[in-house]
């Protein structure tokens, strides 16, 4: 066979290969966009194989009888006909998804290709007047009309496009039309296979391969995804509503269960989202959020998401052989509404996020035009946080700790306070977490650290029981290299000892990062400095951090504190846990004197609260420390 079908088989060996690369690594989240490519896939492959069977055919070594000739014939022109129908649904789904004007155009090209097909196969027989010259004459025609079609809209879209697919979906149709013109003048399907495998490779890698925007964990599509997405949707004219979920305490289920299951959970919960999702479409907003995109949906059918999302969360997660529980936070944002682009609605994702954070388990969060004075409002303290930092205008009050036999100040908690001269006084309950994501808590502390210093160079010429000054520590804190150092380095500067500091860490700052937590603590601890396990039973009441860590004392959570009339029992078993584990305890927020006799009972050893004394200036501390005898006799 003296024929040179090497180009043939070249775009039939990347027309397989794309196939099968398709469908070998099949997404999580397959959208209709997917289906429709892997259809092209089929159908320029076969257009291919008809059109390398017709030149087998026509050989004049082979004596196919005509008929078959003109059957390969006319399913090679058949089925690039149907892959340039499905390429140009394939484009005007890129450019503008979901839009309900897409089927009605599908409709009309798909009624063209039903007749061409119709007339195709009824010459299949015999040369009618459907003859080979003029079959190829009506492909050409439809081809320029179908190049039009496709060139139009992505005009259109022109500036929304990157440059990659711009320069892609212009020259995809014109290299196509060539090659079809070509085909119907000359009679050679070459140009048109060799075309039909550029084309698919060109859109595979440039457009349809999503596999770089996907979540190698999960399988689930990347943040940088969903905020393209968002952009498309900015750029066009749909409406819908985000929702972003948020694994609630996923940290501790990583640190309680392992990080192996962690991925396990991770992966079960973006298979359960995948098939809520209407579009079968999920995002990898953040390591533990999950987002879905629900488009021109009625409020009834984002209820009937949310009570889907609800029961599936009300029962245990099968991980590793065991059942575990885990709560979700929900937040709807609404698009575009009044705002006027993604950057904005990341913006407005995030804050409605905090909101479902600080709302009850399960609670739904919905962004609201009021949620843009929140943001402003945050910026607003950042700014204060900042400039009270520059100025030196932070202000430390000092709470004491007492002993609970002699009501002597055994040591004081520091405290800081911001009165801004336009906000005025900002809660520490609105500044601190502030500070902490703006990073500006590193300076913060150092700037308490170092007043508290001098504070205690003035009370060392006030001889008293107080014994120590502690200062809470951020898991921020420890993200800095070398921070023990540094706060070892400050105490010292000052001329105090560091056994005269202690810092206080909150359960959560630990789950944060625990090797870095321990490693930290140990090193202050072989230095002098002590540690006070804050609210404890409040959060996860770990027995392993009492365990492991260098804290000496526990200060047990006002909530349990409030209990204690309700249910000596609990707080009595606490204070024997804690006790035979040689710490001492701090009940914190005492502020009757019944709750005083019953802990002093229970076996606390020290109390704090506004029944004693309320944060003070520091001056107030030394004579409250005289007032309440705190001075050696």
């Amino acid at each position: 066979m003296n024929l040179l079908f090497e180009g043939d088989f070249v775009a039939l060996f990347v027309m397989i290969t794309i196939l099968v690369d398709t469908f070998r690594h099949r997404l999580l989240t397959e959208t209709f966009k997917d289906g429709l490519f892997r259809r092209i896939g089929v159908a320029g492959l076969v257009t291919i194989m008809m059109g390398i069977s017709r030149a087998v055919c026509s050989a004049s070594n082979y004596n196919c009888p005509p008929w078959a000739i003109r059957t390969f014939g006319n399913l090679h022109a058949i089925c690039l006909l149907v892959t340039l129908f499905l390429w140009m649904m394939f484009v005007l789904e890129n450019l503008f998804e979901g839009h309900r004007n897409i089927g009605r155009i599908g409709t009309y090209a798909a009624i063209a290709v039903v007749i061409f097909t119709i007339a195709s196969i009824a010459d299949i027989p015999k040369d009618g007047l459907f003859t080979v010259r003029t079959k190829r004459m009506v492909l050409a025609f439809l081809t320029v009309l179908w190049a039009i079609g496709v060139l139009v809209p992505v005009l259109y879209r022109w500036k929304y496009l990157p440059v990659s697919t711009r320069r892609s979906l212009t020259f995809i149709p014109v290299m196509l039309t060539i090659s079809v013109i070509s085909y119907a003048i000359i009679g050679n399907h070459l140009l048109v296979s060799t075309a039909i495998s550029i084309a698919a490779l060109t859109t595979y890698l440039i457009i349809q391969n999503r596999r770089f925007s996907i979540d190698q964990l999960t399988g689930v599509l990347t943040r940088g995804a969903f905020i393209n997405k968002l952009r498309k949707l900015f750029n066009g004219t749909a409406r819908g509503t985000v929702l972003i979920a948020d694994i609630e305490n996923f940290k501790y289920f990583n640190q309680k269960f392992g990080q192996h299951n962690g991925d396990k959970l991770l992966k079960a919960v973006g298979n359960f989202f995948g098939r809520v999702a209407y579009d079968k479409t999920v995002y990898r907003y953040g390591g533990d959020q999950f987002g879905l995109i629900l488009r021109e949906v009625e409020e009834e059918d984002i209820q009937r998401t949310l009570r889907t999302i609800r029961q599936r969360f009300d029962a245990p997660w099968e991980i590793g052989g065991a059942n575990a529980r885990t709560d979700i936070r929900l937040a709807l944002v609404p698009f575009p509404g009044h705002l006027q682009n993604a950057e904005e609605m990341i913006n407005a994702i995030d804050l409605t996020l905090v909101k479902a954070k600080s709302c009850n388990t399960l609670a739904v969060a919905r962004y609201t035009r009021d949620i843009s004075a929140i943001h402003q409002r945050k910026r607003d303290v950042e700014q204060a946080i900042r400039s009270a930092i520059e100025t030196d205008s932070v202000q430390v009050l000092y709470q004491p700790i007492f002993e609970t036999q002699t009501l002597n100040i055994y040591s004081a908690e520091a405290l800081a306070r911001i009165d801004d001269p336009a906000l005025g006084p900002i809660s520490p309950a609105e500044f601190i977490p502030i500070a902490e994501t703006s990073g500006l808590i590193i300076d913060l502390t150092y700037m308490i650290l170092r007043k508290v210093c001098l504070l205690w160079k003035e009370l060392e010429d006030n001889p008293s029981h107080l014994s120590r000054i502690a200062i809470n520590l951020s898991a921020i804190n420890f993200l800095e290299p070398s921070m023990e150092k540094h706060l070892l380095g400050v105490i010292r500067e000052n001329g105090v000892s560091p056994r005269n500091i202690k810092f206080e860490l909150t359960e959560s700052v630990i789950v944060e990062s625990f090797d870095r937590v321990k490693e930290a603590m140990d090193h202050m601890a072989a230095n002098g400095i002590s540690f006070a396990l804050d609210d404890y039973g409040k959060g996860y009441s770990n027995l392993e951090y009492l365990v492991n860590l260098p804290f000496s004392t526990v200060k047990v959570d006002k909530s349990i504190v409030q209990a204690c009339q309700k249910n000596y029992t609990l707080i009595e078993s606490i204070m024997l846990m804690l006790t035979s584990m040689g710490k001492k305890i701090v009940a914190e927020g005492v502020e009757t004197e019944q709750q005083l006799a019953l802990l002093s009972e229970a076996g606390a050893t020290r109390v704090q609260g506004f029944l004693f004394a309320k944060p003070m200036p520091g001056s107030d501390l030394i004579d409250h420390i005289k007032q309440r005898k705190g001075i050696d006799p």
